[in-house]
């Protein structure tokens, strides 16, 4: 997903489903825009999502995150 912010402010990459258990990785980062009064990020994070079942096998599912910068910290 792609969310663009235009000037000071935050977004968010809105709701993500999961069908199936399993463990999904995400790169997050920012693109450099044009506009010189701006400083822009440079971080990059790794985004860990493990989705297991919560109770039995077959019923709701719980999703966890895990949140680094790409340098481990």
């Amino acid at each position: 997903k792609t969310v663009q912010i235009t000037g000071e402010g935050s977004s968010s990459f809105g709701q993500i489903s999961y069908t199936e258990p399993g463990e999904y990785h995400y790169t997050i980062s920012g693109t450099k825009g044009s506009n010189q009064r701006y400083v822009y990020d440079k971080t990059v994070y790794s985004a860990n999502v493990q989705v297991t079942w919560k109770g039995k096998v077959g019923g709701e599912m719980i999703a966890t995150l895990y949140l680094a910068k790409e340098d481990g910290i």
